[in-house]
């Protein structure tokens, strides 16, 4: 993700305790040139909020201003310390909301963080929410359908289907990986992060010796990062041939905790299912 969203994804988590409704939900999406997807959570069922759809923050995040609005209706639910890409942890108190829904889906009893970073959205939605239902974002159509997990199969028929590593951290948190492949073999287990937008690849500088990248004796002034470059291929290893991106910017970030973050880019033309219950992806 961008510096901004990057500093959001771990501050908060959210804790998902009863699922209330299920079955097949389709949602309106708004996604922007650069990559990054919104949708519309409605709190309570009576207030409306722009939320990014973020796969790399671990948590839920409101801003401040939408914690105002809603405050008199939540409850203390404890603090929590989350840890940055960058290693740095962060504590901030959580809050109870009732019920969180996209469209005639709704979890109950989830746990939010605030952060008054951000501006101009509401809130962050994690991956954590669809913990237990798989979900498909068309970036064509711009929609996203909650699945009914019957329709997996035929996904998986004609479809490519990426496995996933999932990590969590601590009762509720969770974050997912994906392997990826360059030149010479080298490959990368890399947080896969639609919070990033289209055009992310953030590597750990220990890649740059792998993936025998020169970088210039001339000191130069990388801005966020200690490098960057253009890499020739970028590949999914579960199907190197169709899930190929070619002439990828690359970054390679210092105190990165991962081995690497990626974007959802190579997906643009495509229909993505994140089932996070059978540990996968399936591009189709």
């Amino acid at each position: 993700m961008n510096t901004l969203f990057s500093s959001l994804c771990s501050y908060f988590f959210l804790v998902l305790i009863t699922q209330c409704s299920y079955g097949s939900t389709i949602v309106p999406l708004e996604i922007n040139d650069g990559g990054y997807i919104f949708l519309t959570v409605t709190i309570n069922g009576n207030t409306d909020a722009k939320f990014l759809l973020d796969t790399g923050a671990g948590v839920n995040v409101i801003s401040e201003r939408l914690f105002e609005k809603i405050r008199s209706t939540l409850k203390e639910e404890g603090p929590h310390t989350g840890t940055r890409h960058n290693g740095e942890q962060i504590t901030g108190m959580l809050y109870r909301v009732d019920e969180l829904s996209i469209g005639d889906y709704s979890q109950r009893n989830v746990a939010i963080g605030v952060y008054d970073g951000i501006r101009e959205f509401d809130g962050l939605l994690s991956p954590d929410y669809f913990r237990n239902s798989p979900f498909t974002i068309d970036f064509l159509k711009k929609q996203l359908t909650v699945e009914d997990s019957d329709d997996l199969r035929d996904m998986r028929k004609n479809g490519v289907s990426i496995p996933l590593r999932l990590q969590t951290k601590g009762k509720h948190e969770i974050e997912f990986f994906v392997e990826l492949c360059f030149d010479n073999d080298v490959r990368c287990w890399a947080e896969f992060d639609t919070g990033a937008g289209f055009n992310m690849l953030m590597l750990h500088p220990s890649y740059i010796e792998k993936l025998s990248v020169k970088v210039p004796l001339q000191k130069t002034d990388y801005g966020y990062y200690l490098f960057s470059t253009t890499l020739p291929t970028l590949t999914y290893c579960a199907n190197k041939k169709k899930l190929l991106s070619e002439n990828v910017f690359v970054g390679f970030k210092e105190g990165l905790i991962y081995e690497g973050l990626v974007g959802s880019g190579i997906f643009r033309t495509k229909r993505l299912t994140i089932n996070i219950p059978g540990a996968e992806m399936v591009a189709h």
